[in-house]
């Protein structure tokens, strides 16, 4: 002995036949060396024989001598106290020593440190007495377990047993596919293998631990590469975890091992499913020959429910349907697979203590997968695998997941009675929590009831405090922002997060240094902070298509110019409507992006200017910023950021308040993105402010209607025409064209955009008919027996009647009077007993009147002075 022994306590035979020991008062103190032995039923015969020390103060220097080291980061263990196992060979010398510290020691790191090695002794097993004799007689049973102490317990029980350094046989967990990646090399120069039957008695909680399991196949294979018929040993967990507790509550250790041994299964018995991906990651790292991979690939193929051809390709490394199929079978228990009706396909997974909803073939969701490989000692997932996978996802989510909604940045909370009741809104934090507004003010929930997806360039609102005051955004946007412009982007920001729609679009306008790109990115952070904070132009409707996407509020900076494709982009975006392009790597099948959002965009000059995207812009002059008022950008951003919880908390209120008076709201008369309009007004009244906002937005809208005809060329030129015709005009489109090119400096060199035939102008002009009545000039289309007409005439109107102003509806009749020509006839409501009476009444024919509610004027238009052909009838024929 290297030290002083352990004092032995003396035994005696009991009246049974037992061996008990003597308890005097020295007995009645247990060595902890010993006590860690005999708890684990190895008697002491047993350690003895196979040259087992217990050394409780040991010499100096053996710690150094045996291991090679005596330190563990800064700490001396050399006078540690331990067991000490020799590992073997079969010729009796002793190769490497293990030492189990007791009590367990700790490296530099403050981890517990319970078992050492000696240094560069590599993965030779330790070898058991009784096996050492039959180590080339490869028709005796071999067990292979893990550590010494167990395969002490197996010699006990008679059988032979070789204990591995844990339970892997490789030489680390996640190899190299190289010849020396296992260990079985390294010992078949002592060991015969071929042939042999080797029982594998690993930790019976194989079922439950990814890492024992994944080295339960890394083993077998190891051994059937080795010629060996490896088997494995089963039994309850609650018997014992490991073999050694296991037979220590046997009776009759030796015959319940002999029974256990003929009860062993092999590979194709303890196989499933869910185990195809570490059984063909430990199958790519085995380096078995292709003959023996073929044979291995039939015998599982069967229970992993997979073709024996998927395990195996021409480079061995198994098809990549096959890794997708394996890689799905891993995290079914763990994912839900569903689709939204449409195109899309998703995945939801828990992660960090929360729940997270991905586009399957998003970053997100690859990175989950890869964690999840990498979690079960798989390889990195190629670009070949990722996409067999994807594949394979999105047909379960298509045709075996459930059909569900989903939802960016905001969702809707309906009501019983079918109204808008709340509305959630994705603060897309680290935890995935949202934002709940109800009439009732707002609060912030854990868990979203409704299932919110993300892209990669969404980033988090802040996290909403009470307390705040929205009017202080007025100064962080720009000193001299005027009152009427302070209202319509107040009412912008409160509807932008409204979940329903038709949305406004927002335009900031400026000249260089006045803060329009600053205010931009300030408002799109309360409401959809994203990357990049603002956008160049989109070339391409696709591009705009990508970009409104992935985020609830494209914002673009810098427009100089919008082209009727992108106006009509931002038209369909604003009130609704699809955008369609080829998918990538498709021949014909289409990608389509349903939605409507809200967006903004900056520019030096209105770049809004065809009628239709005018009627949807709320445009906003920002004056420059005097020099004296001018701030560092830095010192700005950093104060707007730790004002942006309060600022974001007052707007959730104000957005609480509107939904509060949203039901009480009454408009005489409705302009416009007529739920834009109401939702401001009910903000107002929510937020006990004067009712303000509609006035303004009214004049805005006139002003706005008077750019769009100015800004068309074939608006500008027929507001010319129509100066020197005020009592109206009627004629063909023919006629009308001819008469605007008069109106030119030269007409041999119409400006860019004016019309060159009579179909261009007809066009045009349905395009501006709207914001031509806004400025009093009513437009009307029809055909004589000859030629089409088309008619203009000025707009005399009548002030509204009480039962409209009761009804909330913008309309110039009231029942009784005629709203259509003989080919039509309209009904209005009472207010008085809500029944619906004919307009049948007619009036005079030079009297124009015009309904909002039909969107016709009546009678037919024309000047009877003008004209002896029969008057046309008006018909909505395009010409």
């Amino acid at each position: 002995m290297n030290g002083e022994p352990i004092t032995q306590t003396p035994e005696v035979a009991s009246s049974n036949g037992q061996i008990v020991p003597v308890l005097d008062d020295a007995a009645l103190v247990i060595n902890p060396l010993e006590a860690y032995l005999t708890e684990r039923g190895i008697r002491r015969e047993t350690w003895e024989a196979a040259g087992v020390e217990l050394i409780e103060k040991p010499e100096p220097g053996l710690m150094k001598d045996r291991l090679g080291f005596d330190r563990l980061g800064q700490s001396d263990i050399s006078s540690a106290p331990g067991i000490w196992f020799p590992y073997k060979d079969e010729a009796g010398k002793i190769r490497a020593w293990g030492f189990r510290t007791i009590p367990e020691l700790h490296n530099g790191d403050g981890e517990p440190v319970k078992f050492l090695r000696s240094k560069g002794s590599g993965t030779y097993p330790f070898v058991g007495p009784k096996a050492k004799e039959v180590l080339d007689k490869a028709h005796k049973p071999m067990i292979l377990t893990e550590g010494a102490v167990k395969a002490l317990a197996i010699e006990q029980a008679g059988g032979f047993a070789l204990g591995l350094t844990g339970c892997w046989l490789a030489r680390s967990k996640n190899g190299d596919n190289s010849e020396d990646a296992y260990a079985m090399p390294e010992w078949e120069g002592d060991i015969t293998w071929q042939g042999r039957s080797v029982s594998l008695a690993l930790d019976a909680d194989l079922e439950t631990n990814p890492s024992v399991r994944t080295a339960l196949f890394a083993n077998l294979l190891a051994l059937r590469k080795a010629g060996a018929v490896p088997r494995l040993l089963r039994w309850n967990l609650s018997e014992g975890k490991g073999i050694d507790d296991w037979a220590a509550r046997k009776e009759d250790p030796a015959a319940a091992l002999q029974k256990l041994m003929d009860e062993a299964v092999d590979l194709s018995q303890i196989i499933r499913p869910e185990h195809l991906v570490p059984f063909q990651n430990a199958l790519d790292k085995s380096n078995l020959s292709p003959a023996l991979r073929k044979q291995i690939s039939k015998e599982v193929a069967k229970p992993l429910k997979v073709a024996a051809k998927d395990l195996q390709d021409k480079e061995g490394g198994g098809s990549a349907d096959a890794k997708a199929r394996a890689l799905y079978a891993l995290a079914k228990a763990d994912v839900e697979l569903f689709h939204d009706g449409s195109d899309g396909r998703f995945v939801r997974f828990n992660s960090d203590g929360h729940r997270e909803t991905w586009p399957i073939q998003s970053s997100a969701a690859k990175e989950f997968f890869q964690k999840l490989a990498y979690d079960n000692e798989l390889a990195a997932l190629s670009g070949e695998v990722w996409g067999a996978t994807v594949n394979l996802l999105s047909a379960e989510a298509r045709f075996s997941g459930k059909q569900a909604k989903v939802f960016l940045r905001v969702a809707p909370e309906i009501g019983p009675d079918g109204n808008l009741a709340g509305i959630f809104v994705d603060l897309c934090d680290a935890n995935w929590r949202a934002v709940h507004v109800t009439a009732n003010g707002w609060e912030i929930l854990d868990r979203s009831p409704v299932l919110f997806i993300r892209s990669a360039t969404a980033l988090p609102l802040p996290t909403p405090e009470r307390g705040g005051n929205l009017e202080e955004l007025r100064g962080f946007l720009n000193p001299g922002l005027d009152d009427g412009s302070w209202l319509q982007i107040k009412a912008f920001l409160a509807f932008a997060l409204h979940p329903i729609g038709p949305y406004p679009l927002l335009e900031l306008l400026g000249e260089q240094g006045s803060g329009k790109s600053t205010a931009a990115r300030f408002l799109r952070s309360l409401i959809d902070p994203s990357k990049p904070k603002l956008r160049a132009a989109p070339k391409t409707v696709e591009n705009f298509c990508v970009a409104a996407e992935n985020c609830w509020l494209p914002a673009f900076d810098n427009l100089s110019y919008i082209n009727d494709d992108l106006s009509d982009a931002l038209c369909r975006l604003s009130t609704g409507g699809g955008f369609g392009a080829r998918r990538l790597y498709s021949n014909n099948e289409e990608r389509v992006l349903d939605a409507k959002r809200p967006a903004m965009w900056t520019g030096i000059n209105e770049v809004a200017m065809r009628g239709d995207l005018v009627d949807r812009t709320i445009s906003i002059e920002l004056p420059s910023v005097p020099e004296e008022s001018r701030k560092q950008e830095s010192e700005v951003e950093e104060q707007f950021r730790k004002a942006a919880p309060k600022l974001f908390g007052a707007l959730l209120s104000r957005i609480a308040g509107a939904l509060r008076e949203l039901s009480n709201v009454r408009l005489d008369r409705l302009p416009r993105m007529a739920d834009f309009a109401t939702f401001a007004v009910a903000a107002e009244r929510g937020a006990v402010e004067p009712e303000r906002f509609l006035d303004v937005y009214r004049a805005e809208r006139t002003e706005a209607s008077a750019r769009a005809v100015e800004g068309s060329p074939a608006g500008a030129a027929l507001m010319r025409f129509l100066e020197t015709h005020n009592s109206g005009w009627e004629g063909s489109p023919a006629e009308l064209l001819s008469e605007l090119q008069n109106t030119l400096p030269d007409p041999s060199r119409p400006p860019r955009g004016f019309p060159d035939n009579s179909r261009s102008l007809g066009k045009q002009i349905r395009r501006l008919a709207p914001s031509l009545r806004r400025m009093g000039w009513d437009v009307g289309y029809g055909h004589s027996h000859k030629s089409k007409k088309i008619y203009f005439q000025k707009i005399t109107q009548k002030p509204a009647q009480p039962a409209q102003l009761a009804l909330g509806i913008d309309c110039q009749h009231v029942a009784g009077t005629p709203v259509t020509g003989a080919d039509k006839t309209q009904t209005a409501q009472t207010a008085q007993n809500g029944t619906e009476t004919a307009h049948t009444k007619p009036l005079p024919n030079n009297e124009i009147d015009v309904c909002a509610v039909c969107a016709v004027s009546s009678p037919p238009f024309g000047n009877p002075e003008k004209s002896q052909e029969p008057k046309p009838q008006r018909t909505k024929e395009s010409f």
